[in-house]
């Protein structure tokens, strides 16, 4: 078998089509940016921060300057402790970690549900991850404006 060389091997899978499957279209999950409860206002005090500061499936485990070792700050730059660092945004987030108006476009949000677009979804220690319903609180408070109240 030394005669089969990695060129011919290549040409014989090549030709059988096997490099280049028709898996069709990249699905990309729905996203709305619509709030879904407008009656119901969510606030950043009150309903986020808690989801970031509790102890399971929380954020400042690595977000805050207070962690023992906050790695989310030393290698991605987010610092979640305060409304105004998390508007700052990460080494690679800053501008977009929250799209006021656009939650399907703010990475905090992105990075919470099952499939983010890059990296690892977060809490990077869980499961347990964010719920259905903290997501959600997530996602209207983004569709609000991301307003710190």
């Amino acid at each position: 078998m030394r005669w089969l060389t990695p060129g011919i091997i290549a040409l014989a899978i090549t030709a059988g089509g096997c490099l280049d499957p028709d898996v069709g279209s990249l699905q990309v999950p729905f996203c709305a940016n619509d709030d879904s409860d407008p009656s119901k206002a969510v606030s950043f005090t009150g309903d986020i921060l808690p989801l970031f500061e509790r102890t399971i499936a929380g954020c400042n485990w690595c977000h805050s300057p207070s962690a023992s070792k906050p790695v989310g700050i030393t290698f991605g730059g987010l610092d979640l402790s305060d409304f105004d660092s998390l508007m700052d945004g990460g080494f690679n987030s800053a501008g977009s970690i929250v799209v006021n108006g656009a939650p399907c476009d703010s990475v905090l949000y992105l990075k919470l549900t099952a499939a983010p677009p890059s990296g690892a979804r977060m809490p990077k220690n869980g499961p347990p991850h964010f719920t259905s319903d903290e997501l959600l609180l997530v996602h209207d408070w983004i569709a609000e404006g991301g307003l710190e109240n």
